[in-house]
């Protein structure tokens, strides 16, 4: 049996390609500005990736980022304030001993003796593709790095990324899309004004260029660990950048990366699991085809000799407070650190932190709420199971011997189609603010903190209501909120009016959109679906009219208009449908000199007459723009008179049926 287990220990120690991880040198913090730093170090032998760990001084909740190379630009930091960071590398999933932890102060917002960071200019926006664009700018002076902020218009998320050079490939986009992007350098000491947003649309699917765009080839991949795997292929001529795809086997989603060279090292991936990847060039407004898949395997953790880990216990709650409370526990053998997971009771979402110590100090809480917590033991490379979960409730009780007072005077200012500006007088003795806000009438809240009297509320929906409250923070102690106060985003780009469906059923199929124009409008985008589908198929427009064709009949079609102004889309139109009838085969078309039909508008009574004084026998039927009867009569006659005072405002088709086959249609304008 022992030598059993000594071939099993050989075989898994074979199997393990894991090799001793070395701790970097000289982690070096430089381009310090007020809200970032640039981290470098030198490369380890043999690393597969890094991982840089920073917090606040003393004792902030560390935050983690990866590294496929020895820098790391960190963003998003207080002005002011204290931080330190550390380095790990990792080696075939191994990870080494974190490095010291270096020290670095953020500088203040600006002013003072720091170098004002100038505005980029030249912002342009080239190589459009259905999915990515290329941006350049020239430099500025003194800049550590450039801040990029994109989004999808009219009012998607603003998404951030950052860039040492004054370019930056975009990727991920969605087709046939509009987008805008802001760009801000950073200098030490300081960060610039945002750049004008500029928009942009991206490519369909189905666009051209006049040379083809070439399938990559030769894709090897080596460097294979339990995490990681190093993709190389040869350059395409013409290649803008290249799209990587990975999916877990046999059929899982696939995942998008890109690189602008002909090497990708993926991470973050499964032990002991097959993949497949795949790559596309992209060449200005064309994708080539895929290369083939190509699979691979990851290599399997091995755990020599096979250890436990055990779980925490002795889980208490202490010091609980309105805002505050302290979680402890007993220590944990062979425990590299805890993962410390908090959410509010019943459904909230669980954050999660960790911890070195046997403890952890939860702030910002709100008062008078159920928690519940639970505590991971992490033993490198393995984990246990969780804690049961432990619930407390904060308190709703002064602590502090001078309440602190709400905050008056709140008003909402600087009203736009996409953020407003809330402001209030100032709380003497006040640590700091929180800001709720949501969409009327049952949005979600969405909480923000604010250390002066005034805060930006972005990313709002146009011509929408909302409202807000605003709590004072003092110490330990929070004011009551202040009263609600309502606010509604503007609409400057509103949707077209009178918007109103055409067809020719000579075309079967056919259909034309019309709205009223307007001079304020850069163009207008249509989107049509069959009803029951996911997707739209959307347009542009730069009069007040789009043809769809190659619809089908007898099927319900929904559809909806919006402007977009001064490079802005604004809401869509409330959606309107219409069923495509196919109307009766004409054995006869007869013009204006046969029949004729007055007055045209009418609000009550449209008079019908047979120029050529042939008494004869009709069907009359009105029908909508959908192609529905609203209205049907038998008359009789050379002339005869037909009531229209029932049906709605708008335009209609009046089709006349004779009894010798003949079929006469014509529009008229019910007032």
């Amino acid at each position: 049996m022992r030598k059993l287990y000594i071939a099993l220990c050989l075989m898994m120690a074979l199997a393990t390609r894991s090799v001793a991880c070395d701790t970097v040198m000289n982690v070096v913090v430089n381009n310090v500005t007020n809200s970032g730093a640039m981290v470098s170090w030198d490369d380890a032998t043999g690393s597969t990736y890094y991982e840089v760990w920073y917090r606040t001084v003393p004792s902030g909740t560390w935050t983690i980022g990866t590294s496929a190379t020895n820098s790391k630009i960190i963003v998003g930091l207080q002005a002011l304030t204290n931080y330190e960071v550390a380095i790990k590398t990792y080696c075939n999933n191994v990870p080494s001993l974190a490095t010291t932890p270096v020290g670095f102060t953020t500088l203040n917002n600006g002013g003072g003796s720091n170098p004002v960071c100038d505005s980029i200019t030249n912002l342009t926006i080239s190589n459009i593709t259905a999915t990515g664009a290329m941006l350049n700018w020239t430099g500025v002076s003194g800049a550590a790095w450039y801040n990029i902020y994109r989004r999808q218009l009219p009012s998607g998320n603003w998404i951030h990324s950052t860039s040492t050079l004054p370019t930056k490939l975009v990727t991920g986009l969605i087709p046939n899309t509009p987008y805008e992007i802001i760009v801000r350098s950073a200098c030490s000491g300081d960060t610039s004004l945002n750049t004008v947003a500029t928009p942009f649309t991206t490519d369909t699917l189905s666009g051209t260029v006049s040379t083809a765009c070439d399938s990559v080839s030769n894709l090897t991949i080596s460097n294979i660990t339990t995490t990681s795997a190093k993709l190389t292929w040869n350059a395409v001529a013409g290649g803008t950048w290249y799209n990587i795809y990975r999916r877990t086997l046999p059929g899982g989603s696939w995942v998008l990366a890109t690189s602008s060279d002909t090497t990708k090292t993926i991470i973050g991936l499964t032990p002991g699991t097959s993949y497949a990847v795949k790559v596309v060039t992209a060449c200005n407004n064309l994708s080539s085809a895929n290369v083939n898949e190509t699979p691979f395997t990851t290599d399997t953790v091995v755990i020599n000799p096979p250890a436990t880990c055990d779980s925490v216990t002795g889980v208490t709650i202490s010091n609980i407070s309105n805002n505050s409370a302290t979680l402890s526990w007993n220590a944990a053998a062979g425990s590299a650190y805890y993962l410390v997971y908090i959410r509010e009771s019943l459904g909230g979402t669980w954050s999660v932190s960790t911890a070195n110590t046997t403890s952890k100090v939860f702030n910002g809480l709100l008062q008078n709420t159920y928690y519940e917590v639970k505590v991971l033991n992490f033993c490198n490379p393995d984990s246990s199971s969780n804690t049961a979960v432990y619930s407390f409730a904060t308190t709703n009780v002064i602590i502090n011997p001078t309440p602190c007072d709400s905050v008056t005077n709140v008003t909402i200012n600087n009203i736009t189609d996409f953020d407003a500006v809330v402001n209030w007088t100032a709380v003497s003795g006040a640590s700091y603010y929180t800001v709720s806000y949501r969409s009327l009438p049952s949005g979600s809240w969405n909480y923000m903190t604010a250390s002066g009297s005034s805060k930006t509320i972005l990313g709002l929906t146009a011509a929408t209501n909302y409202e807000v409250l605003v709590r004072t923070y003092c110490g330990n102690d929070s004011s009551n909120n202040t009263g609600t106060k309502t606010f509604t985003t503007t609409n400057t780009c509103s949707p077209p009016s009178n918007i109103w469906l055409d067809y020719d059923t000579a075309f079967i199929g056919v259909v034309t959109i019309h709205w009223s124009p307007s001079n304020i409008v850069d163009y207008s985008i249509v989107r049509i679906r069959q009803l029951g589908a996911v997707n739209w198929t959307t347009g542009t427009s730069n009069s007040a009219n789009k043809t769809y064709s190659g619809l089908s009949t007898s099927a319900t079609y929904e559809y909806q208009v919006a402007n977009v102004c001064n490079g802005v889309q604004g809401a869509f139109s409330e959606i309107k449908s219409f069923i495509l009838n196919s109307l009766p085969l004409t054995v006869q078309t007869v013009s204006e000199d046969v029949i004729e039909f007055y007055p045209n508008p009418t609000d009550n009574q449209l008079n019908i007459r047979n120029v050529q004084q042939n008494a004869m026998n009709y069907t009359v039927s009105i029908l909508d723009m959908g192609g529905r009867v609203v209205l049907k009569k038998k008359i009789s006659g050379i002339e005869s008179q037909l009531n229209v005072e029932s049906i709605h405002q708008g335009v209609y088709t009046l089709q006349l049926v004779g009894s010798d086959g003949f079929v006469y249609r014509s529009k008229f304008i019910k007032k």
